[in-house]
């Protein structure tokens, strides 16, 4: 109420002043609410921004700071928080994920890591060497007696030959020759 005595005191000494009558019309006395209100709470609505000079608000703000630096009281404070809280929407919670859906991705890759690898590191049996055959007891008993110097080497040499050919049959049957 004090601001409007004070207001009231400034009107009067306006008085001398040219194309001042001391009345204000009821348009002025609505913008200057308007303005008021803006300047309040610290926003400018867009049909404000039409009606007034953008240096109008800024003269205002400027005003209004040097008063008091800015500050807000508490009650202005508590209002202020009030309207925020009533136009925010609260985000809406995020429903859980259940616990195998946070297993799924990372088991794939590991999945898939292992079967690519078995790719790469298996071999395909087109890859595989071929089953040799075995050697027969005859061919091992002539490999030893002419180790030990016992028998000449037409035996042993008879024995490799026979083993040789199942060899060479033994690879010709896998690669086609």
């Amino acid at each position: 109420m004090s601001d409007e005595r004070d207001i009231d005191d400034e009107l009067e000494g306006l008085d001398g002043l040219d194309g001042f009558d001391g009345a204000l019309d009821p348009d002025e006395l609505a913008e200057a609410a308007a303005l008021a209100r803006a300047l309040e709470r610290g926003t400018v609505p867009a049909e404000l921004r039409e009606v007034f000079p953008e240096d109008a608000f800024e003269a205002a703000g400027l005003v209004a700071y040097s008063r008091d630096g800015g500050a807000l009281d508490d009650a202005r404070l508590d209002a202020i928080f009030e309207t925020v809280l009533a136009e925010a929407r609260p985000r809406e919670p995020e429903p859980e994920v259940p616990w195998w859906r946070r297993w799924i991705l990372p088991l794939g890759f590991v999945g898939a890591t292992a079967a690519a690898l078995a790719l790469v590191l298996v071999p395909s049996e087109a890859g595989l060497p071929s089953a040799l055959p075995t050697p027969d007891v005859a061919l091992l008993r002539a490999q030893a007696a002419a180790a030990r110097g016992d028998e000449e080497r037409r035996a042993l040499d008879a024995a490799m030959g026979a083993y040789r050919g199942e060899v060479l049959a033994a690879l010709g049957d896998r690669y086609g020759r």
